[in-house]
């Protein structure tokens, strides 16, 4: 055979001894090499013995890729390493990108920062891709940017507070004296998952801008983003009544899959919408003065072109009204005594506890000639009205006689607000939104806060509250 020692036989034809004449195997008789599995990244070809059949394969170089505007036109492959990801830009800022280019050796700290970013906007594009065992994402040489170990945590600690869409990018840091080591959570590890995630974020981001007015100003843009967020989560807390620490209450999908969130959460969440609407903001990290826990929270730009605080953790009260305060939403340095119950990070401090420098604040609260702010009073027809939130109103007072039905919706100037409260405080007391000849009152669907005295009128006989009200019910007249 081809690989085997042969022999020839021959016989005697008198006696019949067999004698044996042993040969050398005749090796295989290869035909030529033939493509068997050719792809721009692997390729294995194959050739065929003619003697015996038998078969021989070898891996060898494959082509390669064929790019064409960072695809391949071959299968399809993105170049991610050189791909244009700017469409990245949208969601995320450059506040503290630009602060670290003002310090004494800002060219080296935005170097490292670029470099992390790279990395970074590969990972989340390309979920081909998968984190090591140990989590890692990527492995940056700071020394090359003659940094220190303190230097490269502040620019990473930067990054994040720049950058809220890389969710996956854990709050933990691997670091040595030459090397700073990018991680992900344990839930953001694979790609696969990743691509589910990406687009849950990306579909709910364009769900709450779509909710906007058309034509918003940077105000009732906050405003309408302060109230989504609020309305769609509570404060996050474990099983033991302490802050959740899970991965998802730090990052923006607690929000955006409405399962709660915490002060990161929160501010994060805020952050990454405005930034999608074109309002300048700041992502703001530091301590709660009362209790000395970590703290988040934002400052935004309005039209005037000052800077405000914002805070939706604290301004999410479940016991106040329908859930939501304005107590922090757009306030000065001392509304509120703010500056007595935040203390922010500053540049001094060292590694994770450095923050950017931050804007001057407005001296004055946000005030407008062209706007109808929050806490604004109007009148329509027969009702008077005051501006509670985003597009919602509270009626203070409605005129009639008789039988009156409170509106669901009011426009005023080109928005259509809801009505989601009755009544009115003056002072230490409330009055009755009805006037005194009213003996029925219809309540809308909408109303989910209804003050104490608001009803209190003597000739009111009945009650009916719309079988859809989700808050109320009326029965035998009674509310």
């Amino acid at each position: 055979t081809c690989t085997s020692i042969g022999y020839n036989m021959r016989e005697c034809l008198l006696c019949g001894r067999v004698e044996y004449d042993f040969i050398a195997a005749t090796g295989h008789s290869y035909g030529e090499w033939r493509e068997l599995i050719s792809t721009c990244t692997t390729r294995w070809v194959v050739r065929l013995c003619f003697t015996c059949g038998c078969t021989q394969t070898s891996e060898e170089e494959p082509v390669g890729h064929r790019f064409d505007n960072f695809v391949c036109v071959v299968c399809g492959e993105i170049d991610y390493e050189n791909a244009d990801l700017s469409y990245l830009n949208v969601y995320n800022g450059t506040y503290g990108y630009d602060y670290l280019g003002t310090m004494i050796n800002g060219d080296d700290l935005q170097s490292l920062y670029r470099a992390i970013d790279k990395k970074v906007r590969v990972f989340h594009a390309n979920t081909k891709l998968n984190a090591a065992e140990d989590l890692s994402v990527a492995n940056i040489d700071f020394t090359q940017f003659n940094l220190t170990t303190d230097d490269a945590v502040a620019v990473w600690k930067t990054y994040k507070s720049d950058n809220p869409l890389y969710y996956w990018l854990s709050n933990s840091v691997a670091c040595t004296d030459q090397t700073i080591s990018l991680l992900t959570e344990n839930e953001y590890a694979k790609g696969v998952e990743r691509k589910i995630y990406n687009n849950r974020v990306y579909n709910a981001i364009r769900k709450y801008s779509d909710l906007l007015n058309d034509g918003d100003t940077d105000y009732r843009i906050a405003l309408a983003y302060h109230d989504f967020i609020i309305e769609a989560v509570g404060y996050a807390y474990n099983s033991s009544g302490a802050p959740d620490t899970a991965a998802w209450a730090h990052n923006i999908l607690g929000v955006f899959e409405c399962v709660g969130a915490v002060c990161e959460g929160y501010a994060r969440s805020f952050q990454i919408l405005l930034n999608y609407s074109g309002v300048e903001n700041v992502f703001v990290t530091g301590t709660a003065t009362t209790t000395g826990e970590a703290h988040a929270w934002n400052l935004v730009r309005l039209d005037d072109d000052n800077w405000y605080w914002c805070d939706l953790t604290w301004d999410d009260t479940k016991d106040w009204k329908w859930g939501i305060s304005y107590n922090y939403f757009c306030v000065s340095d001392n509304a509120n005594k703010f500056l007595d119950t935040h203390t922010y990070d500053t540049s001094v401090g060292i590694g994770a506890n450095f923050l950017y420098e931050l804007p001057a604040r407005s001296n004055k609260e946000f005030s407008s000639e062209t706007q109808t702010l929050l806490g604004a009073e109007f009148s329509v027809e027969n009702c008077d009205f005051t501006v509670v939130g985003y597009n919602t109103v509270e009626l203070n007072f409605i005129n009639g006689a008789g039988s009156v039905e409170i509106p669901q919706t009011v426009t005023y100037g080109t928005i259509d607000y809801t009505v989601i409260s009755l009544g009115k405080t003056i002072g230490d007391t409330t009055t009755s939104v009805l006037s005194s000849e009213i003996e029925t009152v219809y309540v809308s669907e909408t109303v989910k806060f209804i003050w104490d005295q608001a009803f209190r009128v003597y000739d009111l006989a009945n009650i009916c509250v719309d079988e859809n009200n989700a808050w109320f019910c009326s029965q035998g007249g009674g509310l």
